[in-house]
């Protein structure tokens, strides 16, 4: 038994590393012996931190530092970054090229265990291929005219408009806010607007969310607003479920009935409580839509990740910041903001152009005493947090 494997069992029992953890790096170190403790660590810490909610871990972060400890006892020490990937590329159960193997290793020392790599690359490329399918093509006026009578004078804000008039437009759109910022309602008007705009029927929307309390919350919000003012022609979408049930994924392996050969029949997807799906589902659910259909997402992005892998919607939303001028520009127009925020020169981000931000919050005032502990806490200010509270 190797020192480190001793060093393992021991955080083991104090609770700083999982059973799976601790016997995945022995099984990769009797698999590539030659590897030695620079891959049994690796193995250790990448499984270790899926099991954690993370699908990869950033060796350059762990490098040349005591891990997996909380008792002076132990010495649990990485390796220096340069010498520990030299040992992984060379490694038989490492693939750096993308191969079927256990562990992929990124060139900026990203380790993934390969499902995880695997379903990050897929979404990647999925949701960048459908942000650059073309926009939505409408009269300007005529969304003009629409949003006129969706969005009543004195209802909305114009961050709801912006973002109402975006979803319109782009094949992919995210709106995320806080709560009580108005994500639902202006989700229901641009099925409206789409309605009124695009002549699209009831049965082209698909209402998702991944729980049925979810689910049930979003379709009661959607047969409410039909007495709602700019509202009265909304035609309700037939169908409202779980992300589960629409894919029709089995219970006993989780396979979907729908995937990319099988595609769902929806021309436009409204997925709400988007902060609550993990990478493998919303992996499943973006390729069993055909490629034509429009996919709106829902949701805080500072809310609590999903319980199993992956900050799917936070990432997404950092892969969406910023406008491109152009799109910026027309959304101006239609909507009568006279600043449109986000605007900047060509597509900084992948996903440039796919991202609204509700900044208000219809349920309590920024600056009340909720509102100011909010904010302390999304920006991470910990004196602030303090003050807040006391």
């Amino acid at each position: 038994m190797s020192a480190l494997i001793k060093q393992l069992e021991i955080a083991r029992r104090y609770g700083d590393l999982s059973d799976i953890a601790f016997h995945f790096a022995e099984l990769l170190g009797r698999l590539d012996p030659t590897a030695g403790d620079p891959l049994r660590l690796a193995a250790a810490l990448v499984s270790q931190r899926t099991g954690s909610g993370h699908v990869c871990v950033n060796l350059p972060d762990e490098a040349d530092r005591r891990l997996l400890t909380s008792d002076n006892d132990l010495n649990i020490t990485a390796p220096p970054l340069a010498e520990w990937m030299a040992v992984l590329k060379k490694s038989m159960v490492v693939t750096v090229s993308g191969e079927y193997r256990p562990l992929v290793l990124e060139p900026d020392g990203r380790l993934y265990l390969y499902r995880y790599w695997d379903w990050e690359k897929r979404l990647a490329e999925d949701l960048l291929v459908r942000a650059r399918l073309p926009d939505l093509d409408i009269d300007d006026n005529a969304l003009s005219q629409a949003l006129t009578t969706v969005f009543p004078a004195g209802l909305g804000s114009s961050d709801q408009k912006v973002a109402a008039a975006l979803s319109v437009f782009r094949p992919l759109s995210v709106i995320t806010g806080g709560p009580g910022s108005g994500k639902t309602t202006t989700v229901v008007r641009t099925v409206a607007l789409l309605q009124a705009v695009a002549g699209m029927p009831a049965d082209a929307f698909t209402l998702a969310a991944p729980t049925g309390k979810a689910a049930a919350r979003l379709r009661e919000v959607f047969v409410q607003s039909v007495t709602l003012p700019g509202l009265e022609n909304l035609q309700l979408p037939e169908r409202t479920t779980t992300i589960h049930r629409l894919l029709g994924i089995h219970a006993a392996d989780g396979n979907p009935v729908h995937d990319a050969r099988n595609p769902l029949t929806c021309r436009v997807l409204v997925v709400d409580e988007a902060s609550m799906i993990d990478l493998g589902l919303m992996v499943k659910l973006v390729e069993a839509m055909p490629r034509h259909a429009r996919l709106i997402l829902l949701g805080d992005r500072d809310q609590l990740a999903s319980v199993e892998a992956g900050s799917v919607l936070e990432d997404i939303c950092n892969g969406a910041q910023g406008l491109p001028e152009a799109l910026a520009a027309r959304l101006g127009r239609v909507t009568g903001v006279q600043d449109v925020s986000g605007a900047m020169p060509g597509n900084a981000a992948p996903l440039a152009g796919s991202l609204a931000v509700l900044q208000d919050s219809w349920r309590y005032d920024r600056t009340s005493d909720i509102g100011r502990l909010a904010s302390a806490v999304q920006a991470g200010d910990v004196s602030q947090t303090i003050d807040c509270l006391q």
